[in-house]
């Protein structure tokens, strides 16, 4: 190569390289940042016809639900003499959920769709720990809320003797006990356990009842009856294409924005219906998920970073509060007519709720709230890595990658002045069943992730480095060029 070669290759190289390496810096820290963003917001709208709306409309992830009950081992000893419930978890018992979206109706300028959820549920024996046709002793719950109806009616004390006539009737007749005995689980979940004829009395005696209690004016009594394939109330959410902080944030849920059971801003109905959460999570969130079986929206906090399947990820948790919040003080009303109005940790009452039946919501075997509630019957062993719930976040793109909600449902047994058989009770929370729901994506889903999040950003890592060294040593080429050509120059200039 001549001097004048070297003396127009070198600059050029140079000016090559130096537009190369910032058009790289411009396109690696710069462009790569913004598309990543960008491609997720793109992915978390609904839209009808794209990948996410079908993901979302006709869910293909295996969801799973097991029910595990308290079986009574002592019923005789509580019936005949007051005696401590004395429990044996039974189970779990496994169904599997295929959940599908009706569509009703896409509100474009809103931003909103508006459907109904069907769940349908199917038996799994081969994951479950027993048969269907299992029996169990169970508190007696529909007794217990016949009881509580009778006492907190309206001009109770005006009525005395019709209470006396339909407890005696229940009791000495129909010989209706605290325990129930015998029940078969598939009757307790879906198929549903009848009800003695009294309790078809009081469930049309509007005249006693403020509300009526379905179970009680149906004759049967099942924790799923009616459920099975049955279309949910209508939702309305944001689809997420004009704002995706809003993407699947409910509006309204049975057209309304509120429901009436509390005070304040407990009645609000706040969050998403836990399937699906807007992008970019952060520690600081909150994950709100409005659960229409207990009335409220209920909150997930950040509990660590972690990693799932090689998906950097964020755990969530229930909270766990030394104490009962100030802020959520309107979830524990006063039930009036004296009875218990303690307020406890980790507990919700479900009075409000579920049409005046004593209902307790809470974590599987009082997991987080006060020794005397776990020790007021015998058998609870609470045990965080199994009873608490806990939900899989990926944080840029807001996925669910894996969930598992576990509560537990127990009746509140406490005394009823006046009312046969409820006049000298020990206040007792009874459990009767835990349920854990739990899915999570499978390994396709989580390539995808893996694919977008990480292996896209470590060839994105490796391939800046690559092409910063190799601009680098053009860089480097072009100036020992221009160095030589100088040089030459100078040499011949001499001579």
């Amino acid at each position: 190569m001549t001097v004048s070669q070297r003396s127009c290759t070198g600059p050029a190289i140079i000016t090559t390289a130096v537009v190369l390496l910032a058009s790289s810096g411009v396109l690696f820290f710069v462009g790569v940042p913004y598309y990543i963003p960008e491609r997720v917001k793109s992915e978390t709208r609904l839209i009808n016809g794209t990948k996410t709306w079908d993901k979302w409309s006709n869910i293909s992830v295996p969801i799973f639900l097991k029910y595990h009950f308290f079986n009574v081992t002592n019923p005789e000893a509580v019936i005949n003499h007051g005696a401590k419930f004395e429990l044996q978890e039974v189970g779990p018992y496994v169904w599997q959920e295929k959940r599908t979206k009706e569509i009703i109706s896409v509100d474009e300028e809103e931003d909103t769709v508006t459907f109904r959820e069907i769940v349908r549920f199917y038996y799994r024996p081969d994951l479950s720990v027993g048969s269907l046709d299992d029996t169990i002793n169970m508190v007696n719950l529909p007794l217990i809320t016949a009881a509580t109806k009778l006492y907190m009616a309206p001009g109770f004390t005006s009525w005395l003797g019709i209470q006396d006539t339909l407890m005696s009737e229940l009791i000495d007749h129909e010989g209706e006990t605290i325990v129930s005995k015998g029940l078969k689980i598939r009757q307790l979940i879906f198929e549903g356990v009848p009800l003695k004829e009294t309790y078809l009395t009081m469930g049309a005696a509007s005249s006693l009842f403020k509300e009526t209690t379905p179970e009680l004016k149906a004759g049967i009594f099942a924790f799923n009856y009616n459920k099975n394939g049955t279309p949910s109330k209508e939702y309305k959410i944001y689809r997420g294409v004009k704002d995706y902080k809003n993407f699947g944030k409910i509006v309204t849920y049975n057209n309304a924005k509120q429901v009436t059971c509390w005070t304040d801003h407990c009645n609000n109905i706040d969050g998403t219906d836990g399937s699906i959460f807007p992008p970019f999570v952060t520690k600081d969130t909150l994950l709100k998920v409005y659960s229409p079986d207990v009335c409220s929206s209920v909150y997930l906090v950040f509990d660590k970073e972690d990693e799932y399947h090689g998906i950097p990820v964020y755990n969530f948790k229930a909270p766990n509060p030394d104490t009962y919040p100030d802020h959520l003080q309107c979830f524990c009303p006063d039930p009036g007519r004296n009875l218990n109005n303690k307020c406890y940790v980790a507990i919700l009452r479900l009075f409000p709720c579920k049409n005046g039946a004593p209902v307790v919501v809470s974590k599987p075997h009082f997991l987080d709230s006060p020794a005397e509630l776990q020790n007021g019957v015998v058998g609870l062993k609470p045990n965080r890595s199994r009873h608490d719930t806990k939900m899989i976040i990926q944080p840029t793109s807001g996925a669910v990658l894996f969930a598992s909600k576990r509560v537990q449902i127990s009746v509140e047994y406490q005394t009823l002045p006046d009312i046969p058989g409820f006049e000298n009770v020990n206040h007792t929370l009874v459990p009767i069943f835990w349920v854990e729901e739990y899915g999570g994506l499978e390994e396709d889903s989580l390539a995808e992730y893996r694919f977008l999040l990480v292996t896209s950003m470590q060839i994105v890592n490796i391939g800046q480095w690559i092409v910063f060294a190799g601009l680098t040593i053009l860089l480097l080429l072009g100036i020992k060029l221009t160095c030589e050509s100088r040089r030459e120059k100078m040499i011949v200039r001499i001579t």
